[in-house]
């Protein structure tokens, strides 16, 4: 739900409609993985696209699936996504 709080945020104070935002994922979702030391972080980039006619409540229902779609694709590297969609780079801010 904070997540869909902040999509609102954008949409509303900043008339935003496209709004990708990076969260960082723990990148342990194998068993074996779990008792290991070290750095597996990785990013999921979370996107919402608002529409006019949307309301909050099916904001919320769209951001889930957006949320549970990125958990299933966790095992993509961030690098990974940024080689394949080769999009448009600023060094003011990340790259998707």
């Amino acid at each position: 739900m904070m997540m869909g709080v902040v999509y609102q945020a954008h949409i509303e104070h900043l008339q935003f409609k496209d709004v990708m935002i990076g969260t960082p994922i723990a990148g342990r979702s194998h068993a074996d993985t779990e008792g290991l030391i070290g750095f597996f972080v990785n990013m999921l980039a979370l996107r919402t696209r608002y529409r006019d006619d949307q309301s909050f409540r099916d904001l919320l229902l769209e951001n889930k699936q957006t949320i549970l779609a990125a958990f299933a694709h966790q095992h993509i590297p961030f690098e990974t996504l940024v080689e394949q969609l080769q999009p448009e780079r600023s060094q003011q801010h990340s790259p998707l």
